[in-house]
């Protein structure tokens, strides 16, 4: 049976939840989704600076309480801070659904999901003075959406760290070995590679800094619900950079090909189907159908994002009727774009349409050339945000 990480956007970027059991907590992704768009749509109007240090003194004062002398922390060479501050996240933390309103709360009780270990890890690397930046893993087999951290060291560039499961990763395994980061991570030839590679910190140790990372450090990995090989197998990744393009697919079959809710006005209704069907492509036995929830998403803020619909068993020359279900939660029409791609498929109508507020339906046509159509769905500009919790596809009658 495959089991789901959810993984969402917080601030610019940030990436929330790391699930044992994806059916147990479709509410919990509705509200981390709600809350990482309201920050980007705040962070958006009240510009970076309302963003520029979310942590305050929380971590400095997480320090205090574990009794851990920051100044040493500082004191020690980048990349075995970063590795220490990685075993004390991994070791502080704990998985759970727990994450509080307010994200600094973590630091004062961690029982969270992926996303909560990231922001933990980049709070307490922002306090000892490293650079830091999420790094998102989306539609991994057999779990969905995953979120680690980059540190930005010195001599070594971006390394890819993930404190949910204490490991990180070298050009040979050893801890003064050359950094990994995730695309490094992510194009390694073999799943064998990647356990030479990996190092993963010992959870039975105290939480302290009394042993350095050689200590901390063994050279395996063993995790329940993470194999390795989903750190090579994402369907993208992204690192916060907002020139990036992030491509999701939904797969669709033409002749009654659908995915989620068209029929439905209520979004927390739609919403939650919409995370059932995703949530059932992870589970089944088929991979190649693995969606992402993060494909409802049309918004350019944080990086740009499209949708990529394919849909199979299309006949040349036929005629095909889209409809897609959007919700507007803004108050003012959001511009959305549909487009095809090449010339093995003709959209029947402009390529971009004015979303009204709350819901719509978008029913437009299109001619196919070949077996297989490809359209994209995004938001046409940086500031237009839409929901898309509905597709389908038919025939149309002439």
């Amino acid at each position: 049976m495959k089991l789901l990480n959810i993984a969402v956007l917080c601030a610019l970027l940030f990436m929330l939840g790391l699930t044992v059991n994806a059916w147990q907590n479709a509410s919990r992704e509705e509200t981390m989704l709600d809350r990482a768009v309201g920050s980007m749509l705040l962070a958006t109007q009240a510009g970076d600076k309302a963003i520029a240090d979310p942590y305050q003194d929380a971590p400095a004062n997480w320090f205090a309480r574990q009794g851990i002398d920051l100044a040493f922390v500082r004191s020690l060479p980048d990349v075995q801070r970063a590795q220490l501050l990685n075993f004390l996240t991994y070791r502080y933390c704990q998985t759970g659904n727990e994450t509080p309103v307010d994200l600094n709360g973590l630091f004062d009780s961690c029982v969270t999901q992926c996303g909560g270990y990231a922001y933990v890890f980049r709070g307490l690397a922002s306090a000892a003075n490293l650079e830091t930046r999420y790094a998102n893993l989306y539609n991994i087999p057999n779990q969905g959406n995953h979120v680690g951290v980059e540190v930005q060291l010195e001599d070594d560039g971006w390394a890819f760290f993930d404190p949910t499961f204490g490991a990180f990763f070298t050009s040979d395994g050893q801890l003064d070995g050359d950094p990994l980061g995730l695309a490094d991570v992510i194009r390694s030839d073999s799943e064998t590679t990647l356990a030479r590679q990996v190092l993963q910190a010992n959870r039975e140790l105290p939480l302290s800094t009394s042993r350095m990372p050689e200590a901390i450090y063994t050279e395996s990995f063993e995790h329940l619900y993470m194999s390795l090989n989903n750190y090579r197998n994402p369907e993208a990744i992204t690192t916060g950079n907002r020139d990036e393009l992030l491509m999701l697919r939904i797969p669709l079959v033409a002749g009654g090909g659908a995915f989620g809710l068209i029929g439905s006005d209520n979004r927390a209704e739609a919403r939650a189907f919409w995370l059932s069907e995703t949530n059932r492509t992870l589970n089944d036995d088929m991979p190649l159908n693995d969606t992402s929830f993060a494909t409802h998403l049309m918004l350019n803020r944080d990086t740009l994002r499209a949708t990529m619909l394919v849909i199979s068993d299309t006949k040349r020359a036929e005629r095909y009727r889209i409809r897609l279900r959007l919700f507007n939660p803004g108050l003012t029409d959001q511009r959305l774009q549909l487009t095809s791609v090449g010339k093995e498929t003709v959209l029947e109508s402009p390529p971009v349409h004015l979303v009204p507020p709350g819901s719509s339906l978008l029913d437009t046509t299109f001619r196919a050339e070949t077996d297989q159509s490809i359209l994209i769905v995004r938001a046409a500009d940086k500031l237009s945000y839409v929901e898309m919790f509905g597709v389908d596809v038919a025939p149309l009658a002439e």
